[in-house]
């Protein structure tokens, strides 16, 4: 297409209805990306967090005994999530639970997701069987936080979005 100044006044509609939807879908794009981003580290961290709390199976903190057995396999029930569905984004972590999470006890998604949202850390030992430790607030919870911040304050993620967006070259859209 020729110069802006050239363009007659069909062209020039047709151009910034392109660009305003290229901009609009950059906007979404980008915020989507950032709220992705955010949650996952979020959710890394408290896993993270999670675990080093302290070590359950030392016996010099615990009178010589193991106090539960832990399981280290939440570390691997989480991922990023990014989806484009043509005319709209999402983005955020997609929690996965593999079958043996909880050494075949029922592993069904609403049973992991009770017992992590509780923050429990692992499977109680014979010497403590009614006293498993939690970590409070658990890092589903501490997530959930996150993800509520995140709806609350979705401006700052659009405002992400506009910013990123108009690092983008349009045809009649001009940032600089």
């Amino acid at each position: 297409m020729g110069s802006k100044s050239k363009m007659g006044l069909l062209e020039f509609r047709a151009a910034l209805e392109r660009d305003l939807k290229k901009y609009s879908h950059n906007v979404a794009r980008f915020a989507a990306h950032k709220i992705a981003d955010d949650l996952t580290e979020c959710a890394s961290y408290h896993i993270h967090r999670f675990y080093e709390q302290y070590d359950p199976e030392d016996p010099t903190l615990h009178n010589g005994k193991i106090y539960y057995h832990r399981h280290w396999n939440f570390y691997n029930t989480y991922r990023r999530f990014y989806k484009n569905h043509g005319n709209r984004f999402s983005g955020g972590v997609e929690f996965i639970y593999p079958p043996d999470v909880y050494r075949g006890t029922d592993s069904s998604p609403m049973f992991v997701f009770k017992r992590v949202y509780g923050g429990m850390h692992g499977i109680a030992s014979a010497t403590h069987p009614a006293t498993v430790p939690m970590y409070w607030p658990s890092p589903m919870r501490r997530i959930k936080d996150e993800y509520d911040y995140i709806q609350s304050h979705s401006d700052k993620y659009v405002s992400y979005g506009e910013e990123m967006a108009r690092t983008d070259k349009y045809e009649i859209l001009d940032f600089n």
